[in-house]
This record gives structure tokens, C-alpha cells and sequence, in this order.
């Protein structure tokens, strides 16, 4: 093996290395979520489940909407967390279509 060959090697095994160094770092990575909810009722059900889980969370209303962000959970944490007050609220994940403006 001559020096050339050697050197390549080393190159792709440090490539290999930052690949899965990047990828470990996305998954530890901390996200924000929000939800946004026109209800407040509902906003107080979410807040009252993220106060019973101890999860850092702050609610803000604006133009008739309330966003609660959901702070310091990574991308695992935070699905673990929404597929469990889905489940324990019995919310449906399907997507509303946007309503058409009355005539």
C-alpha cells in the first residue's frame, strides 16, 4: 500500500467518523415545539399535563391563538411525549384543511 492509498483511507475513514458524530449531535439535539390552539380550554388541558409531566413550557395568546412551546426535549423525547397526550387526551392527528371563505 503506497502512501496515496494510505492517505485516502485515513480520509474516508474520518469522513465516516464526522458522519456519525453529525448524526449523533441531531439526535441529542434540544427543539422547540409549539402548539397552537384558538381554545382555551384545550390550552389548559395541555398546560395541566406538561405541569404533571415537569416539562418546561411557556403559553403566550396572541391574535386569538395560544402557543404553548414546549422547550429542552430532543426529537425522540418530544414524539414519546406527543404520541402520549394524544393518546391520554384522545386527540385525533388528522389535518384540517383550510376552510373556505363564506360567499
Amino acid at each position: 500500500m503506497n502512501y496515496k492509498e494510505r492517505e485516502n483511507l485515513r480520509k474516508e475513514e474520518q469522513e465516516k467518523r464526522e458522519v456519525k458524530e453529525l448524526e449523533k449531535r441531531k439526535k441529542e439535539a434540544k427543539l422547540v415545539t409549539k402548539i397552537s390552539t384558538k381554545s382555551e380550554r384545550m390550552s389548559q388541558k395541555f398546560v395541566e399535563y406538561l405541569c404533571q409531566k415537569r416539562i418546561f413550557h411557556t403559553v403566550d395568546f396572541s391574535k386569538g391563538n395560544f402557543i404553548i412551546q414546549i422547550m429542552g426535549l430532543t426529537s425522540t423525547e418530544t414524539n414519546r411525549l406527543m404520541k402520549k397526550m394524544i393518546k391520554q387526551m384522545k386527540l385525533s392527528t388528522s389535518k384540517q384543511e383550510p376552510q373556505a371563505p363564506a360567499a
